[in-house]
């Protein structure tokens, strides 16, 4: 998304899955405003626009209390999954 000046003000990457047995069909992996436009309604045109484009349930991942759980809430999305995260320990060897 651009500007009248076409510098680029807001992106978004929304990932087809084909697994819509497993998972939903689509992914939205990432969306950023630059901040001189934010609250002015682009991100909301942003996300009617992948409505729009996508067939199927789009999917947002969020970590725990990030800031913009209640703009994707006030957009209609909803709890629908819980995930959870592993993470391998590193171990350190060391060579006598």
């Amino acid at each position: 998304y651009y500007d009248e000046q076409d510098s680029l003000v807001g992106a978004m990457v929304v990932n087809k899955t084909g697994m819509k047995e497993f998972f939903p069909e689509n992914i939205l992996s990432y969306i950023a405003i630059h901040t001189d436009f934010r609250r002015l309604g682009l991100g909301t045109l942003m996300l009617d626009d992948a409505v729009k484009i996508c067939k199927g349930k789009i999917f947002v991942q969020l970590p725990d209390g990030d800031s913009s759980l209640s703009f994707f809430k006030k957009h209609g999305f909803r709890k629908d999954t819980v995930g959870l995260v592993r993470t391998k320990k590193v171990q350190l060897f060391h060579s006598n």
